[in-house]
């Protein structure tokens, strides 16, 4: 209660002062308590795994992103040489297959040749009609036949080599390209395990929540340093005021800016010193009353040790009530 006198009768200065460190620290204060509610993006483990390799976060974001492109192209060039592997393996088996069909036909058809040129000598022999044009025109077909097969499979030759050649160069490319494949999957992967993600996008998501948590976490540190500075400059202030307890004020802030706080404190301590001064008068009437009793027994008995007539007046003079060394009867 003296202390709130005290801070009632300040000076403009004085309070001024007082009410700015007051109010910066409630600032402080409320940054702080903002902090911990707010909806953080990164867990302790991510912002800490972030804030390790900080210096080679962005270069592998590139890198990881330049990495996933590249494959994607890769595996876009894989899937086109494939289909030309695979169409060159099926045009080598359709010139197998026909030239094994041509075989069959030229069998065929040189038994036929053979066949109707025994024929026509035999209808020349025996019937004595001359089969000349028929032969020749027989031998002219055979001849545009045989020329055919054999340009046919000149060009069959030529197309399984030119086959040959391109399944070579194809199988090649298809082989440095599944090696580079492996190698950027396997770059990829050591990213995605290394900071648990799938992609570069959400690398890049994570290192844009780690800027920001980064700025939300030293504007808190400086909060926590100005509320420490704040805390004791008004400690100091207090101290200089002189108060009883300076402690108690600092737990008590809001009643050294608010009249209606430091209303509800002082009404408070006047009805706590109410029943203070209640419980301590009752007390000194119970130890009065016990002390009467202990009196009145000895002069009853005629009996006074001197070590409890001694406690005795040291109780009244602790209580305040009259000292009575002499407990004789009148």
């Amino acid at each position: 209660l003296v202390d709130i006198r005290k801070l009632g009768s300040l000076n403009q200065k004085q309070d001024k002062a007082l009410r700015t460190a007051v109010q910066s620290l409630f600032a402080a204060e409320q940054a702080k308590k903002d902090f911990e509610t707010a909806e953080h993006k990164l867990q302790d483990a991510q912002y800490v795994l972030m804030e390790t390799n900080q210096k080679f976060v962005p270069d592998e974001i590139r890198l990881m992103g330049k990495n996933e492109d590249d494959r994607y192209k890769m595996k876009r060039e894989i899937h086109v040489l494939e289909a030309q592997k695979s169409e060159r393996e099926i045009d080598r088996e359709n010139n197998i297959h026909f030239r094994e069909t041509m075989r069959k036909l030229s069998i065929m058809l040189l038994a036929a040749s053979g066949s109707m040129a025994l024929f026509f000598i035999v209808i020349q022999l025996t019937m004595r009609v001359d089969m000349t044009w028929a032969t020749l025109l027989l031998l002219f077909f055979m001849a545009l036949f045989v020329m055919y097969v054999f340009l046919k499979n000149s060009r069959i030759r030529r197309e399984n080599r030119e086959a040959v050649d391109d399944l070579n160069q194809i199988i090649s490319m298809l082989n440095v390209l599944r090696m580079r494949y492996a190698s950027l999957t396997a770059a990829i992967d050591f990213m995605k395990r290394k900071y648990g993600i799938r992609t570069s996008y959400e690398l890049k998501g994570m290192w844009d929540s780690f800027l920001e948590e980064r700025q939300i976490r030293l504007k808190n540190r400086q909060d926590n340093e100005d509320y420490k500075y704040y805390y004791h400059k008004l400690v100091k202030i207090l101290g200089e005021l002189n108060l009883r307890d300076t402690n108690i004020w600092v737990d008590q802030t809001e009643a050294l800016v608010n009249e209606d706080e430091m209303q509800k404190v002082k009404s408070s301590l006047m009805a706590s010193r109410e029943k203070l001064r209640t419980r301590m008068e009752d007390t000194q009437k119970m130890i009065k009353d016990e002390r009467d009793e202990i009196t009145q027994v000895m002069r009853e008995h005629d009996f006074y040790p001197p070590d409890l007539v001694e406690i005795i007046a040291s109780v009244d003079k602790k209580c305040g009530l009259n000292v009575n060394y002499y407990f004789r009867k009148k």
